[in-house]
């Protein structure tokens, strides 16, 4: 029962929460600052909602199983060929631990790879009508040859989200964070979609994107 719960939530938050981005993205890496055209409410919401919620869902699934596949196999394998007092010294030390870190991040290099690679997956739905298929091969191609600056941009959106939970859950007792922790997502989250936005403009190179359906074009 855990399964269908889990795709029962994921799809109904989704409905609620990703036409709501979808806007927020369309008018972002527009030049639009004093108003929302209506254009970018209406067009092809529901479209645009359904190859969204599909993307979020290949998109982590890939990068999930990816990492998986390359960590399980080199962590067994790490430990296969080490002696009981060399294992010790890894899991006791902090130098040891530092080791198997270093370890990990490069077997997660391949998965952190494909996240970076499929980063504007989303952005290519909402601004460029794009399906599935043609938003994964926009956005491997809006990555090339940007995938360093990326991958050390990454991580940002998840640094700023677990610092405000911590700070909020730390600094305030648990029922007032479980009341504020709802406008805290909502902010954080449009925070980061702004520091997406800013990166899909960057990879244009600062031109103004065409968005599909906007009746009027920015010169």
């Amino acid at each position: 029962m855990a399964v269908p719960a889990v795709l029962l939530a994921s799809v109904t938050g989704g409905i609620f929460t990703i036409p709501v981005q979808i806007v927020a993205i369309r008018t972002m890496v527009s030049r639009h600052t004093d108003r929302i055209p209506e254009e970018f409410i209406f067009h092809n919401m529901g479209w645009a909602t359904l190859h969204s919620l599909l993307g979020s869902w290949f998109v982590s699934i890939l990068v999930g199983v990816t990492g998986l596949v390359c960590l399980l196999p080199g962590m067994l394998i790490l430990f296969a060929v080490m002696d009981a007092p060399t294992q010790s010294w890894m899991l006791g030390s902090w130098l040891g631990n530092s080791g198997i870190g270093l370890f990990v991040l490069i077997l997660l290099l391949p998965s952190a790879f494909l996240g970076v690679s499929l980063l504007f997956v989303g952005q290519e739905i909402a601004v460029k009508d794009r399906n599935l298929i043609q938003a994964i091969v926009g956005s491997w191609r809006q990555c090339r040859g940007h995938r360093v600056r990326l991958l050390l941009l990454s991580p940002v959106p998840t640094l700023i989200q677990t610092g405000v939970l911590m700070l909020v859950f730390v600094r305030l007792d648990q029922v007032w964070a479980q009341s504020l922790i709802f406008v805290e997502t909502a902010i954080v989250q449009m925070t980061i979609l702004a520091i997406m936005a800013r990166a899909y403009v960057a990879v244009h190179n600062d031109t103004v994107i065409p968005i599909a359906g906007a009746s009027r074009r920015e010169d």
